[in-house]
């Protein structure tokens, strides 16, 4: 099954090209897909993946992605934990549920990533913890950062377990995935909107559209734009 995108509880399949500035949920299903800004600015959803298209980027709900944004160019991913901001950096964010139990890890390859814990964040449970409510921690290149968290069952809120928030260095082969897949997605083109014939109907005027989506196959990443 291909991509697909829910907006006002109606859901359709993802084409190329397609104008995401509506904004939406996606669900990757078996297809990885990449989101284009205009700002130049692109991400690489995986399989499996549940993702909202937002004003600034992306909310991942579950899942995996990898971000390409080009010098000055700023790409926020949001999850109920907090907010990723990378700045023209290539970094990775994936976000595992398992029960009450939720993981987010980023790992940047290169350039600048903050992460912004929610200010709803319960870290009560930790003595001394670098992720705070509301409070912006830096991801320095190389480096991963990971946040644990436990949705308290009386209230519903998160909460971060001990230890719950881990620095590491990520290796070079991890590295290089990251900065490769996104090298490849920064070449890809962005396909002519659907609906739209060069040469009989007028193409939309690129700083006009905020969002495109691009399908990609699961086994190829450098196909350019249409798989067909």
């Amino acid at each position: 099954m291909g991509a697909e995108i829910s907006v006002d509880d109606q859901t359709m399949e993802i084409r190329p090209g397609m104008d995401l500035s509506g904004g939406g949920m996606v669900e990757t299903n078996a297809s990885s897909l990449v989101v284009a800004r205009t700002n130049g600015s692109r991400v690489k959803v995986d399989p499996g993946s549940r993702v909202e298209i937002t004003s600034s980027g992306i909310n991942i709900v579950q899942g995996s992605a990898t971000v390409n944004a080009p010098m000055g160019a700023q790409f926020d991913v949001g999850s109920e934990i907090g907010v990723v901001e990378g700045i023209g950096a290539t970094f990775g964010v994936s976000l595992n549920l398992s029960g009450d139990m939720a993981t987010l890890k980023i790992s940047n390859a290169s350039g600048t990533v903050n992460f912004t814990a929610d200010i709803g964040l319960d870290t009560s449970g930790t003595t001394v913890t670098m992720v705070e409510p509301g409070k912006q921690t830096s991801v320095a290149p190389g480096d991963s950062l990971t946040v644990r968290v436990v949705a308290r069952p009386e209230t519903g809120e998160l909460a971060l377990v001990p230890e719950g928030a881990i620095v590491e260095a990520i290796s070079p082969e991890v590295t290089e995935e990251i900065t490769q897949t996104g090298d490849e997605i920064s070449q890809i083109s962005v396909p002519t909107p659907p609906d739209e014939v060069p040469g009989e109907t007028p193409v939309t005027d690129p700083e006009d559209v905020n969002e495109v989506i691009i399908p990609l196959p699961i086994e190829d990443v450098e196909v350019a734009s249409d798989p067909g």
